[in-house]
């Protein structure tokens, strides 16, 4: 229900652009419809389209950007209320910390520990990544 709702809100906005760039209101309708569904046979199933035409349509470059254009758009919503419930989950664990309980207390603890721990791998990543990319920038000029 709640992802339905997500797409719903980031699917229905304004579409003259969209259809400047070459799509169909039907066209745009398959999108929302496959943003709806958990596969593509369901998609297809519930589009009522064959499969060829299926296939073709996400072959199609305009369908193929505002595909990606509006599953980003739903991404990026659902990880900012992830990122907001993170909060809340860091002080549920920071208070659980203080728990009477030794096991409610050493959960929390080793919780705490991971999920430090599984940052900073993160962090040590996307940093070795960025030199990467800078190497492969400069190889290339």
């Amino acid at each position: 229900m709640k992802k339905k709702k997500i797409i719903q809100n980031h699917t229905n906005s304004d579409t003259s652009d969209k259809k400047q760039k070459g799509l169909t209101g039907r066209q745009l309708e398959i999108i929302s419809i496959i943003q709806s569904t958990r596969t593509y046979e369901a998609a297809i199933k519930k589009a009522g389209i064959s499969r060829g035409t299926f296939y073709n349509l996400i072959r199609n470059e305009s369908f193929k950007a505002e595909l990606a254009r509006q599953r980003k758009e739903i991404t990026d919503h659902a990880l900012n209320i992830l990122k907001d419930a993170c909060t809340e989950a860091v002080e549920e664990l920071r208070n659980l910390i203080k728990d009477e309980s030794a096991s409610i207390r050493l959960r929390a603890s080793l919780g705490v520990i991971d999920y430090t721990v599984k940052i900073k791998e993160v962090e040590d990543f996307a940093e070795r990544l960025g030199k990467l990319e800078e190497l492969i920038k400069k190889q290339k000029k």
